[in-house]
């Protein structure tokens, strides 16, 4: 494991400074696979990582005191945005849609008062009426 480790790191740093940079193309390297390959559970922490994860600390850094200095923005109301999403018409598919889900909850619960129907819980008046047809009896 610790000879794969130094194998790795070695290798990668003659892959970055080797001169055939036409060749060895650092952006199509495969970091992780080769990795892998040498055996490696995890990416090791090399010399140029550390000095990157201090710039990006420090990056990180200066955009929070940006951010603190800044006044915060006042975040639009939720009710106004719902107003409008309601005035809004419905395309042709989302008429269709809705109209397919109320189809099928009526058909459930009609479906469901049958059942009631046939096991005597409910009269067949009380039936007539839940379900719109008193005109036909």
């Amino acid at each position: 494991m610790e000879k794969g480790l130094r194998a790795f790191v070695s290798y990668i740093h003659a892959y970055k400074e080797h001169h055939c940079s036409y060749i060895f193309r650092w952006k199509e390297l495969e970091v992780g696979k080769l990795a892998m390959g040498y055996g490696l559970l995890q990416l090791p922490s090399m010399s140029e990582g550390k000095s990157r994860e201090k710039q990006r600390k420090k990056n990180l850094q200066a955009k929070k005191e940006a951010q603190q200095q800044e006044p915060k923005r006042q975040k639009p109301n939720k009710a106004s945005d719902a107003a409008t999403t309601v005035m809004r018409k419905k395309t042709a598919k989302q008429r269709r849609a809705t109209q397919a889900i109320e189809d099928e909850d009526e058909l459930a619960r009609d479906y469901r008062l049958l059942k009631k129907l046939k096991k005597g819980s409910i009269e067949e008046s009380e039936f007539a009426k839940m379900t719109g047809t008193e005109e036909l009896l």
